[in-house]
C-alpha cells in the first residue's frame, strides 16, 4: 500500500543521512574531489566510491572496460533482493558513475534496473523516488532533458502509484485526496 505521512516530501529521507534527494546528489556529486571538510569517518563502500570516481576522471577510457562488469553485475532477482541500504548503496554507485561517465546511458540502466524492484513496501519505494529523482536532477544540473531517461520511469511509477491508492480505497475521491496530498 502507499501511504505518506506528510504534504510533501520530506518524508524521503535516507537511512544514511541524506535529508532529501537533493543532498544525496551533491554527496555523489563530492566524491573523487578534493577531500572536503566533512568530519564523518567514510565507510569501506564511500572510500570505493571515491576511489572509483577519481579513477574514471583520470581514466575516461577505463569506462569501456568496466561498463560491461557493472551492469551485469544487477539483474532481475539481484534488484529484487535488494533492502534500502542496498538500494541506496545502488543508487550513490549509478549517480557517481552517471557524474563521471556517461550521463545518459548509465541513468537510463539506472531506470530500467529500478523498474525491477518490488515497491510495495514504503520505505523501498522511497529509496526508487529519491534515486530517480536526485537522477533528474543530476541531468537538469548539466542542462540535459530528462524525457528520454528519467520521465517513462516517474511515469510508470505515478502510474502504479495512483492505480494501487485507487484500487485499495473504496472511495475514489478520498483517494484522489489522498494522492493530492502526498504529491503536491
Amino acid at each position: 500500500e502507499f501511504h505518506s505521512t506528510g504534504n510533501t516530501l520530506d518524508g524521503f529521507t535516507a537511512q544514511s543521512g541524506h535529508s532529501n534527494c537533493q543532498s544525496w546528489l551533491q554527496d555523489c556529486l563530492a566524491y573523487g574531489q578534493s577531500p572536503s571538510s566533512d568530519t564523518r569517518d567514510p565507510d569501506s563502500f564511500q572510500l570505493f566510491l571515491s576511489l572509483l570516481a577519481c579513477q574514471l576522471k583520470k581514466q575516461p577510457s577505463l569506462w569501456t572496460q568496466l561498463k560491461g562488469r557493472f551492469f551485469s553485475r544487477f539483474n532481475r532477482r539481484r534488484m529484487q533482493e535488494l533492502n534500502c541500504t542496498g538500494l541506496e548503496r545502488f543508487g550513490s554507485l549509478f549517480l557517481v558513475l552517471s557524474n563521471c561517465c556517461d550521463l545518459h546511458d548509465v541513468p537510463r540502466h539506472m531506470c530500467r534496473l529500478v523498474m525491477q524492484v518490488p515497491i510495495t513496501e514504503v520505505p523501498r519505494q522511497q529509496v526508487v523516488w529519491r534515486a530517480l529523482f536526485a537522477s533528474a536532477l543530476l541531468l537538469d544540473k548539466r542542462k540535459e532533458s530528462i524525457s528520454t531517461t528519467i520521465l517513462p520511469s516517474l511515469e510508470s511509477l505515478f502510474k502504479t502509484a495512483v492505480e494501487h491508492t485507487l484500487a485499495s480505497s473504496g472511495n475514489s475521491l478520498q483517494s484522489g485526496s489522498t494522492l493530492s496530498s502526498v504529491y503536491w
